[in-house]
């Protein structure tokens, strides 16, 4: 067995142990787990729900959510089914996917309307994520042809997008209803209706169903395939040796059994089958009661393997590895819970006996193993083996098991201290946590005239401070920058020079006439604004993203020349008909002449020609009055024109 020591290989050290708030005897929290980005879904199937101080309903079921914030995973919210009974055993399993999480409840006894008792018949509790990290009771489901006892609908669930899976290994029927056989196990498929109801759209059978097969002791699906394990199915002559069917959906949109995978070589009581996870082209199966090693040899009774198989370009699943513990012992279980996430694998021990280097023997103080796929070797290889940080006898560590690109989750149902080891409740149950995040801090500095939105899209700054936002980098971890924020508004101000207003900033601008609502004068946008008229005006300057309106000048220098000094400036003739000569003489230093509306609004901007004789077309301006303002570098002049 080769260990890797490659520096590159994703590093999921412990970090952290979480449990219950309400711990009490034999809750058993860790018998499943489930765990989609920052949230844990844990069921606790033996946890009794108490109805008064002194009453209580045995192995009822919670289920509990745990939340990641910053570096810390804490409690969220308990789970608990709506009609909640003694021996209901809601938590035997957990999904989390998408904005929903499946609580499997195989003992219960009444169907979605809490009435028609079938004992064991099962049902499953479907909560919806109605905001951020807040769940509520969305939907009871049930078998729509349940009708018989101890069915255990609900001993196996999992959700994908919008399709969840149930397993029922102790129904007898097959997919019509039909051929009674005990135990031979079906599964069920649910799809997410338009109307957001979850809806029976399948039932599906083992091609070769035989008594006592318990198809849907576990299932699996992705958005290729469904995968139903049936530990205790024989193969190959071998009684319980187990198997795993393949579902692919036809043309038409029904799942139809593609495969049947069995162990290379099929072993009396393997239980291949025990726990599968796949992704769209891997799968991994336990079998946690196979004695031999890698090789199928050197039998150890009871020490547990897992198989990998890979779908090849043809669609076929191929065997391609198997694995097995570093230090393999008796009746380990090596493979009752397993993950699978891109290149990786987490496969469980719950029965392992020693530490991470095959020393400090504990009877039952469970142990995981992570594998990683080497393109150097193209092989699976062992990373590590981890164990619990506080690790003790009977505590069966691995119990559940669950992978995500940043965390490995491990249930250890029969531990029976907190998280700090100390007030011992026996096996109330924990979960130990590993991480492999590599969180980034950094620091910016933002100095802004106009709110600052946060990275994280959750709301802006407008206040001087020091800040923390949190975002997700590119491995899903945290991103945490703080953010020193300095609020600089524009406050534009204006330099007034007689009846001329001139900007100090730069941008882009739009001059307002203040005594009438701030309303944007036409055609000004310039740096330097000439009224045409006494007023009240001010600007607005425009940096992106920000704008601001400066304070209101009062200007009363304004005249409008009735008549010229010709000395000046010659305008003929006026009153005009057609065309209107300016001659500016010798005004040199002229900068712009416009013809405007008397209300100030321009129509036309003229062209300065260099002789410095302006010819201006009013053959197409209506006859009235108009004004004509000349612009030089220290004067402007309005003068009134009369066109017939």
């Amino acid at each position: 067995m080769l260990i890797l020591t490659d520096f590159q290989a994703q590093d999921y050290s412990q970090e952290q142990k979480v449990v219950a708030p309400n711990r009490k005897y034999n809750d058993r929290q860790g018998t499943a787990v489930s765990i989609q980005g920052k949230t844990i879904i844990s069921g606790a199937w033996n946890k009794d729900v108490f109805t008064s101080p002194t009453d209580s309903l045995i192995d009822a079921g919670y289920a509990f959510i745990y939340q990641r914030s910053f570096d810390t995973w804490s409690f969220r919210d308990s789970l608990l089914a709506p009609d909640f009974d003694a021996d209901d055993l809601f938590g035997r399993d957990v999904s989390i996917h998408g904005g929903y999480i499946a609580v499997g409840a195989p003992h219960e006894d009444e169907d979605e309307s809490y009435l028609n008792t079938i004992d064991k018949a099962g049902s499953v509790y479907i909560y919806k994520e109605i905001a951020p990290g807040d769940w509520s009771f969305h939907q009871k489901i049930v078998a729509a042809d349940r009708g018989t006892s101890w069915a255990f609908f609900g001993y196996s669930v999992e959700l994908h997008d919008s399709i969840l899976v149930v397993g029922a290994y102790g129904e007898g029927e097959d997919e019509l209803g039909l051929n009674q056989i005990d135990g031979a196990g079906a599964a069920y498929v649910f799809e997410l209706s338009s109307s957001g109801q979850w809806q029976e759209t399948q039932k599906l059978v083992s091609s070769n169903r035989q008594f006592q097969d318990f198809f849907g002791s576990s299932v699996n699906v992705t958005a290729k395939n469904i995968f139903v394990g049936a530990d205790f199915e024989d193969n190959g002559g071998q009684v319980n040796s187990g198997g795993v069917h393949v579902f692919e959906k036809n043309g038409s949109g029904i799942w139809i059994e593609t495969a049947h995978l069995t162990s290379p070589i099929n072993g009396a009581l393997d239980l291949f089958g025990r726990a599968i996870d796949a992704t769209d082209s891997l799968l991994i199966v336990g079998s946690d009661n196979d004695d031999e090693d890698e090789n199928e040899l050197n039998s150890i009774v009871g020490a547990g393997s897992a198989y990998v198989f890979r779908q090849n370009i043809f669609g076929t699943w191929l065997f391609e590895q198997k694995l097995v513990a570093l230090y393999r012992g008796p009746n380990e279980s090596f493979g009752h819970a397993v993950g699978i996430i891109n290149d990786k694998i987490i496969i469980s021990s719950p029965n392992d006996k020693t530490d991470s280097i095959g020393n400090n023997y504990l009877t039952k103080a469970g142990a995981s193993h992570l594998f990683e796929f080497s393109s150097t070797t193209n092989a699976w290889e062992l990373v590590r083996k981890s164990i619990a940080f506080d690790r003790g006898s009977n505590t069966f560590y691995g119990m559940s098991t669950a992978i995500s690109e940043n965390y490995i989750v491990s249930g250890a149902m029969w531990e029976s201290r907190n998280e700090l080891s100390t007030d011992s409740v026996w096996s109330a149950g924990a979960l130990y946590i590993n991480g492999s995040c590599i969180h980034t801090y950094d620091s910016i500095v933002i100095n802004s005239c106009a709110p600052y939105p946060l990275p994280s899209g959750n709301g802006s700054l407008n206040i001087d401070g020091i800040y923390k936002d949190t975002i997700l980098n590119s491995r899903n971890c945290d991103s945490i920058i703080t953010i020193n924020f300095i609020y600089t508004p524009l406050a534009p101000v204006l330099i007034q020079t007689g009846s001329i207003l001139a900007a100090t900033d730069t941008g882009s601008y739009l001059w307002v006439d203040c005594s009438s609502g701030y309303t944007i004068i036409p055609g000004e946008t310039d740096s330097i604004f000439t009224p045409v008229s006494n007023g009240v005006y001010a600007l607005i300057l425009n940096q992106t993203p920000c704008s601001d309106t400066s304070s209101c000048y009062n200007i009363t220098s304004v005249k409008i020349e009735e008549t010229i000094n010709e000395d000046i400036i010659r305008l003929y003739p006026n009153p005009v008909i057609s065309k209107l000569f300016v001659d500016l003489g010798n005004q040199i230093d002229v900068s712009r002449v416009v013809l405007m509306n008397m209300d100030g609004s321009l129509v036309q901007d003229i062209t300065i020609s260099s002789e410095l004789l302006l010819e201006i077309d009013m053959n197409m301006i209506a006859t009235g009055s108009y004004l004509l303002r000349i612009i030089s570098n220290n004067d402007s002049r309005v003068l009134k024109i009369l066109k017939y």
